[in-house]
């Protein structure tokens, strides 16, 4: 493995997958939300991809010997907000969304 390779062909399709995946949410935004089964499935699925990334992230640092007190503990501000999130997504409750993202 030749480590990160800027604008390899991995790192284009990364990217554009991650441009075109708040493009699709926007354009099908009605749809979605006029199907509850939608909304449901994209919501969860949402939340695991979250919880996952997180949980791997310090499986790797804890792997890896790099997990630190003093920056690895899962309560800081993107985990907060991660976690804030992911309690919006279950709950629908717009104190947690406005947490999440304007932060007051």
């Amino acid at each position: 493995m030749n480590g990160f390779v800027l604008f390899s062909k991995q790192h284009i399709i990364t990217l554009l997958i991650i441009l075109l995946l708040p493009i699709c949410l926007f354009y099908f935004r009605k749809l979605i939300n006029n199907n509850k089964k939608v909304d449901l499935f994209i919501r969860t699925l949402l939340i695991i991809s979250m919880l996952t990334v997180e949980f791997l992230l310090y499986g790797w640092l804890i792997k890896t010997n790099q997990w630190d007190w003093s920056d690895s503990l899962p309560l800081q501000l993107c985990g907060i907000s991660m976690y804030y999130a992911v309690i919006h997504s279950l709950q629908k409750i717009i104190k947690f969304m406005r947490l999440s993202i304007f932060g007051d």
